[in-house]
């Protein structure tokens, strides 16, 4: 679990009625921070990624092919559907 240094002591003297949920924002904090560190580890850092609207999704090549990316950590399978390819089962 990673916590961020002091950030709940201010948090809940700011807001003593946040200590009532302490344990689900800190639930929370590792969540976003297990995230953050996996987003950080596949696109280099948060940076690049937020840049991943020239990558992903539909895009056109230099030499006019169509690519069609998407990020799917969880994803065990993954299937493009459409006219476009003459596959029809």
């Amino acid at each position: 679990h990673i916590e961020p240094c002091g950030v709940f002591d201010a948090l809940f003297e700011h807001d003593p009625n946040l200590k009532n949920y302490e344990a689900h924002l800190k639930y929370r904090w590792n969540q976003f921070s297990e995230r953050k560190a996996a987003i950080a580890d596949a696109e280099e850092s948060l940076l690049q990624f937020s840049k991943g609207y020239t990558k992903f999704g539909l895009t056109k090549g230099e030499d006019g092919t169509i690519t069609y990316r998407e990020w799917l950590p969880a994803a065990s399978a993954v299937a493009l559907f459409g006219d476009f390819n003459e596959w029809n089962d």
